[in-house]
């Protein structure tokens, strides 16, 4: 049996590392097979999930600690991948109206020839492939 690869976005990390405050059934169903899975995202998620920290934290008034901890431990099994092809993003991103980031997600599932792609992130409900799950 060959090992599942599953791209991550920020908005499902922050479940991982606790920051997202709400979550459903189809988020719990997901994370054992992401823990044994082969993870991979793009280098911009750091930034991301950085920013999710901050902003969390300035709001709640919460120490940053247990975030980026848990954040670090994660991001030790994830693969971080850069694009070859800008052009091919910009596409992705004119055909489903995306971010030209949130393009890259759906253009590294495809370089990378993912099984899945989990994401919170209602946008991605536009794109036309099997393979992304929007949780919730």
């Amino acid at each position: 049996m060959t090992e599942n690869k599953i791209i991550l976005d920020s908005s499902f990390v922050s479940g991982i590392i606790g920051i997202r405050e709400s979550l459903n059934d189809d988020f719990y169903k997901y994370v054992p097979l992401v823990f044994r899975s082969k993870l991979i995202a793009p280098k911009l998620i750091d930034y991301e999930v950085g920013n999710m920290i901050l902003n969390h934290c300035r709001y709640k008034k919460v120490d940053s600690e247990v975030y980026f901890s848990n954040f670090e431990r994660l991001r030790l099994t994830i693969n971080l991948i850069g694009l070859d092809d800008l052009r091919f993003v910009y596409e992705v991103a004119e055909k489903y109206r995306l971010s030209f980031y949130d393009a890259a997600y759906v253009a590294i599932l495809n370089q990378e020839k993912a099984d899945l792609f989990l994401t919170f992130d209602g946008d991605f409900k536009k794109v036309e492939d099997e393979r992304v799950k929007v949780i919730g």
